[in-house]
């Protein structure tokens, strides 16, 4: 019968305006602007369901400056509802990507591919090779040199521990 796909119920309203000099894009921004203030409306006089009617819409006041500012505002709003919808989908891109890192960190960590013992005593990980190289030396001089003290502090007395605590300070 449209000769296209459609679906019509009571809830579309058809939107013809009386004058020449208004701009489909600025007449689309004023609707949008009010419609929440239509939908409260709606449901403050105590519809059950929100729904905007045809009385409301005849009613609302709408501003008609120039054509050429129409054009004007229109763009404007064009461009800065853009910048909000690039923030919006980077935004919600860093946070897909800050989900799939947690995935992948504690799947890693379950499944032993990192050692987070480490993280929970507070030391920070290893965070390139230079470092986990200097990391891995010092570890191996310090069970070195542990195993060759054990035998030395077993001789020491009280005394002695005294002695090298007060020099220390």
């Amino acid at each position: 019968m449209l000769g296209i796909e459609a679906t019509i119920n009571q809830h579309v309203a058809y939107i013809k305006p009386s004058t020449i000099g208004l701009n489909v894009s600025y007449l689309l921004s004023v609707f949008e602007s009010a419609y929440l203030k239509l939908r409260h409306d709606s449901e403050e006089a105590g519809a059950t369901k929100g729904a905007i009617t045809c009385t409301q819409i005849g009613n609302l006041s709408i501003p008609l400056p120039p054509l050429a500012e129409q054009v004007s505002i229109a763009h404007h709003l064009t461009v800065e509802s853009a910048k909000f919808d690039t923030l919006t989908t980077e935004a919600q891109r860093a946070i897909d990507l800050l989900a799939e890192r947690r995935t992948a960190l504690i799947s890693a960590a379950v499944t032993g591919q990192i050692d987070v013992r480490d993280v929970r005593a507070g030391i920070p990980p290893a965070r390139d090779s230079k470092r986990q190289s200097a990391v891995a030396a010092f570890e191996t001089w310090s069970q070195q040199a542990a195993a060759s003290a054990l035998p030395a502090a077993a001789e020491l007395t009280d005394e002695d521990v005294v002695r090298m605590v007060k020099e220390s300070r």
